[in-house]
């Protein structure tokens, strides 16, 4: 044991007889020869130990405390070069792995984009016996639509018509085709907008601004509707049931959402929009005979919460999976 103490206070820069010293001193009351007393030859002693041991002390925290924060990084490491060879990682890496990954769409009965033989054909209201009050420009338009009574319907001239519409009475819109264009007046309004009431729009254009259509809490029926140009949704619903037929949408920031809803989606064309073509959250939906695809993110994406029945489609060349159900745990690429 006196050995193993002649070595540390060697290490901590001591003199062979500064013990004794020390010892006499504390004996006597009186301080060693040297002037150092006992006490301070002890602190001296651990800090020098201090000195020498303070790099493996912080180490071990690092170990302790860091390794929930680093396992990850090794973890990744380790599996990099199955990566790199194509091999899948494991379940507890890849947020997908308990998925069913189908590379081809057998399931959903899919038919090609020329099968389906869907393009832009508006009516002629004349033509098709439509009849009812006919408005021109946007102040006329606001005006027809705060007097409308049930069963009214308004049919709009061609021309451009810059508005953002809000409905919230029954009404049904009729547009000239292709000729007659809304667009939006207040770029962060929807072009129309429908709340509480029940609505129908169809052949037109809609255009520019930020949402083309949207419904809370009502019913909406919209056909043959050619939307463009929005930075947001073409169509969004919300706790409402939402109809849309014969209607093309493109070059939009999404192509339709829907939150807490219901209805079908049928002949549409939902094809290079910057975001996901048919988005569904806690919905239930019939989604049959559309054209979805070119789409920035995912074709059609239904949430856990979602039921959605999907026939007869053509869903390709969507950059995300083109169809993620969730609550199947099916993944169509």
């Amino acid at each position: 044991m006196q050995h193993w103490t002649k070595i540390i206070r060697r290490l901590a820069g001591l003199k062979a007889g500064d013990d004794d010293e020390g010892k006499n001193a504390q004996t006597s009351g009186k301080k060693a020869k040297d002037g150092v007393s006992r006490k301070k030859l002890d602190f001296k002693l651990y800090i020098k130990i201090f000195h020498y041991t303070w790099p493996f002390l912080l180490l071990a925290i690092i170990i302790v405390f860091g390794w929930n924060y680093a396992a990850p990084f090794f973890k990744d490491l380790a599996h990099i070069g199955d990566r790199f060879n194509g091999q899948e990682e494991p379940s507890n890496r890849d947020p997908d792995a308990d998925y069913k990954f189908m590379d081809d769409q057998a399931a959903l009965k899919p038919v090609s984009a020329a099968e389906l033989g869907l393009s832009e054909q508006f009516v002629d209201p004349e033509a098709s016996g439509i009849s009812g009050e006919k408005v021109s420009g946007a102040a006329e338009l606001e005006k027809a639509l705060k007097a409308a009574g049930r069963g009214d319907i308004i049919i709009l001239a061609p021309g451009t018509y810059r508005v953002n519409l809000k409905i919230e009475r029954s009404a049904h819109l009729v547009g000239s085709g292709a000729n007659t264009v809304l667009t939006a007046a207040g770029d962060n309004l929807p072009i129309i907008a429908v709340n509480g009431t029940s609505t129908a729009v169809e052949n037109l254009i809609i255009e520019g601004g930020r949402i083309g259509l949207s419904v809370q809490d009502g019913d909406l029926t919209a056909a043959r509707i050619k939307f463009t140009g929005l930075t947001g949704a073409a169509c969004f619903a919300q706790n409402s049931t939402l109809n849309l037929t014969y209607s093309w949408i493109s070059g939009s920031g999404s192509g339709i959402k829907v939150f807490g809803g219901e209805g079908k989606i049928n002949h549409v064309i939902v094809r290079s929009n910057e975001g996901a073509g048919i988005t569904l959250e806690n919905s239930r939906f019939n989604i049959e005979a559309n054209n979805v695809s070119g789409n920035g993110s995912y074709g059609v994406f239904a949430d856990t919460e979602s039921q959605v029945n999907i026939t007869g489609n053509a869903i390709t060349g969507n950059k995300g999976f083109n169809v993620r159900i969730e609550g199947e745990k099916e993944i169509y690429r």
